[in-house]
């Protein structure tokens, strides 16, 4: 499956009701009346996920299972990393970005060490915003900054209003570490995008709005559960296991150390 033409470059900032306008343009599978917000995330929702499982960034199994960053278990995981090999799916991620987000709000674009770094990029280039990184920790040597770029200055007077993105979420703890180090360099950081969110970690999303930080994503987990059981891709089996899983997390998770 190719996409089609996404969006013509621009060379000013998308204006909300642009970003809106475009979304009709946004690939195979898009119609002008998705212009509404729930139309709008429901179809890019679709394709994210569509695209995903066509260049098998998404992936469902049974025993061995996954291991998580966390170092704990899963029957899912998803790898948005294989996005930057395919110019198609970057264009399609960067502009559904542009759709869902009022882009012209934020004073910079802060990606997370490393896999949020070209999907930061390529937003920062699209809205001709400055480009952070964020380190997970400091280096160990010349400044030890956490921050590289420059941070620019807010408007009129308040911090700089940065958007951090990452390529996917799951219970939310690098998030927070990323906007604390951005705070404490001086942004106002209240948001957080990336291509994918897990969604089902109650206690992540918990700790996400005790620390002010509103996650947008494009598609979700139960999102690619309904897809790839209506596509019929995986066993019944598997996607018994899977929505096990996405039902309780936490106790699948105590079910298989």
């Amino acid at each position: 499956m190719s996409l089609e033409t996404i969006a013509e470059p621009t060379t000013k900032p998308l204006s909300k009701e642009r970003a809106r306008e475009l979304a009709s343009n946004l690939g195979n599978g898009f119609a002008p009346e998705a212009k509404d917000n729930a139309k709008l995330a429901r179809a890019i929702a679709d394709k994210t996920v569509s695209e995903l499982l066509r260049i098998g960034a998404i992936n469902f199994s049974g025993p061995p299972y996954y291991t998580l960053t966390s170092g704990k278990k899963s029957p899912v995981y998803v790898d948005c990393r294989k996005i930057i090999s395919y110019p198609e799916i970057a264009a399609f991620v960067t502009n559904a970005a542009c759709s869902l987000l009022s882009l012209q709000d934020y004073d910079a674009i802060a990606g997370g060490e490393t896999a949020g770094i070209p999907f930061a990029a390529w937003l920062a280039a699209k809205m001709e915003k400055p480009m952070l990184y964020v380190r997970k920790k400091p280096k160990g040597f010349g400044l030890g900054a956490r921050i590289e770029g420059v941070m620019p200055l807010g408007k009129k007077g308040k911090k700089p209003n940065v958007l951090l993105v990452e390529d996917h979420a799951s219970d939310g703890a690098s998030k927070i570490s990323f906007v604390e180090a951005l705070r404490d360099a001086g942004a106002d950081t209240t948001d957080a995008f990336v291509v994918f969110h897990y969604d089902v970690f109650t206690a992540g999303e918990a700790a996400l709005r005790e620390k002010n930080i509103t996650l947008h994503a494009l598609a979700t987990w139960r999102d690619a559960y309904g897809l790839a059981e209506e596509r019929g891709d995986f066993s019944a089996e598997i996607l018994s296991d899977v929505r096990s899983f996405l039902k309780n997390p936490v106790d699948w998770q105590k079910a298989h150390p």
